[in-house]
């Protein structure tokens, strides 16, 4: 599968990204499990980006796929925090925003990086 530079990176991200939102709750819902099949079978097809919230509700989703997974994943998240500096960001991710053409960095913090609990 093609693969983009994501900005200047440095990071490759597959053409494809796996959407995470309608595998959650607050879509169709499906379990754990059955999200976790969606997810591997999309990284073992070739795609390394998945894009996720917290507010999605699918970092369980997420977890369980990539468990004993060792490819190269690229996850993209966002969430509602109203200013970075109250949670003492230190670093910045770039996330793309599909359709647009562009990316833009954002600054995060190390403990945001183990939400996933990897």
């Amino acid at each position: 599968m093609k693969k983009y530079s994501l900005g200047k990176t440095g990071i490759k991200v597959t053409e494809m990204c796996f959407g995470a939102l309608p595998i959650g709750p607050l879509q169709a819902n499906i379990s754990v499990e059955e999200g976790a099949e969606l997810i591997r079978a999309a990284l073992e097809r070739g795609i390394n980006f998945i894009d996720t919230a917290e507010a999605y509700k699918t970092y369980p989703h997420i977890k369980k796929a990539l468990e004993s997974y060792h490819g190269e994943v690229i996850i993209a998240t966002k969430s509602s925090a109203k200013t970075y500096k109250k949670n003492g960001a230190k670093y910045k991710i770039c996330a793309w925003i599909p359709g647009a053409d562009l990316y833009r960095y954002f600054p995060f913090t190390c403990s945001q990086s183990h939400s996933f609990g990897l």
